[in-house]
């Protein structure tokens, strides 16, 4: 009986046994090696993630600065905001962050890393401290950061001012204390002014929409604190008389809310939500034809996969030459359809010659539309899903050579992605989905070596269920 007080004292250990390594995975069949070609990505992805990782610290930093900008406003410490506020405007921009990067590069990593906060929280401070100082909320202009991405830069502008707006309220309380009506009717008069210049937007359903809708709450406040400063006013007898001392505004002085800007706003959202609405309609039908060139290629019929293909390319480049050279910003939303036409690409050629294209490669199949290495990691990824189905295939009708090629690509793929040292979490989730492929096709072959033994349970013994192998969202 163990001793009280050490329950492991009945347990016996067994004595350490140097055991045979793991077998290393097989090559057959195949014609290259699809680890080396992911590997060829590493330089383009360590160089996003260095860009991606500087842009976060320098967001976390303005978030750091607005909110201590905001406060000191709030408590009426406008020295110590300007100070915050001048910090603010030093930090590097989403240009001089992105300056290594290439053209594709940037507005990829501008969308990724959330850069479009950092023109957000500029405006929102700006606009709270010009609105404290000098009773306009709007700064100066609506200008890039980013030239190539103007449109989105003007939607990032008008969530900053929203933002500007909401952090009003705080401010209005703090006069409403004292009794300043007049603080408290300009407030209100910027905030409704500002909810009717909003609603000349037709905005889409966005963070955008849902922000300006919240604008309602914040005139309501204003409203409510306008009618109880009156009232006290009116109980104390000094209402005529600060109604008579209403300060009035130099002929010269600038409109709290510039009108000019936001015109020019609502004009470029207007030509952009056209240009996206485009581009979501035609990107589709370049994702439907991938797709159906991939089930093509699974019935085997390479003549209409040939001929999908072609359209994809032509319509590809069609609209990145109708739509995407006049407005950059909106390349990702061919992202998804363009890794449907690779995967379809690449699954084509182990399907015919039993090999994987490199990026260079599959960038001469799909024309003049420039892709990049992300978008060909994903397509290799979404690969694997397709050559599994090939592979549980193969195994039904025991045709090993087959089986044992489809495994070899899959396990290559997944060493590929598992020797990166730098993924975003995009790539990540779609190499955890490579894993899961490489996991069902070892299990089938283990069956098979129990079938070679007259002890195989196949029913049952895999799991095959659950999302598409190699594949993710």
């Amino acid at each position: 009986m163990a001793e009280e007080g050490n329950p492991f004292q009945a347990i016996t250990a067994p004595l350490a046994l140097v055991l045979q390594p793991p077998a290393a995975p097989a090559r057959s069949g195949l014609t290259c090696d699809p680890a080396a070609l992911i590997a060829q990505c590493e330089e383009e992805l360590a160089l996003e993630e260095k860009l991606f990782t500087h842009a976060r610290e320098v967001i976390k930093q303005a978030q750091t600065l607005r909110s201590r900008a905001v406060s000191r406003m709030h408590r009426g410490d406008l020295p110590g905001a300007a100070e915050l506020v001048q910090k603010l405007r030093e930090l590097p921009g989403p240009e001089q962050i992105l300056a290594e990067a290439t053209p594709d590069q940037r507005l990829r990593l501008y969308g990724v890393s959330g850069l479009g906060s950092l023109t957000e929280q500029r405006v929102s401070v700006e606009g709270l401290y010009s609105f404290v100082t000098t009773g306009k909320l709007t700064v100066a202009e609506a200008k890039p950061m980013v030239p190539e991405l103007q449109c989105a830069e003007d939607e990032r502008w008008l969530l900053g001012l929203l933002m500007a707006a909401d952090d009003l309220r705080p401010y209005a309380v703090n006069r409403a204390q004292v009794l300043d009506l007049h603080s408290l009717q300009h407030c209100l008069k910027v905030a409704q002014c500002l909810e009717e210049a909003l609603l000349q937007f037709d905005l889409r359903n966005s963070d955008l929409r849902r922000r300006s809708d919240g604008l309602k709450y914040v005139v309501k406040k204003f409203e409510e604190l306008v009618y109880e400063v009156t009232m006290g006013l009116q109980r104390d007898g000094k209402f005529d008389e600060v109604a008579a001392a209403a300060p009035v505004a130099a002929p010269d002085s600038p409109p709290s809310i510039d009108l000019t800007v936001m015109a020019a706003v609502r004009e470029r959202y207007v030509w952009y939500d056209l240009q996206r609405e485009a581009i979501l309609k035609q990107s589709r039908d370049v994702a439907k034809n991938g797709k159906n060139a991939v089930h093509s290629l699974q019935r085997g019929d390479f003549k209409r996969c040939a001929s999908l293909l072609e359209t994809c390319a032509k319509d590809a480049d069609r609209i990145d030459t109708e739509i995407v050279s006049k407005c950059p910003g909106l390349r990702s939303s061919l992202a998804y359809p363009v890794e449907e036409v690779m995967e379809a690409l690449a699954f084509r050629a182990f399907l015919k010659d039993s090999t994987v294209p490199s990026l260079a490669e599959i960038q001469v199949d799909v024309g003049k539309f420039k892709v990049c290495s992300t978008e060909y990691l994903g397509a290799l990824s979404d690969l694997t899903g397709e050559v599994l189905r090939q592979g549980i295939r193969s195994a039904q009708t025991m045709d090993t050579e087959k089986f044992e090629k489809c495994l070899s690509l899959v396990q290559a793929v997944h060493t590929g992605f598992c020797e990166l040292t730098s993924m975003s979490p995009h790539l990540r989730k779609k190499a955890n989905a490579v894993g899961g492929s490489v996991t069902k096709l070892e299990a089938v072959k283990f069956e098979q070596t129990l079938l070679k033994t007259g002890r195989s349970k196949m029913a049952g013994a895999i799991d095959l269920s659950g999302p598409d192998e190699g594949e993710a969202d």
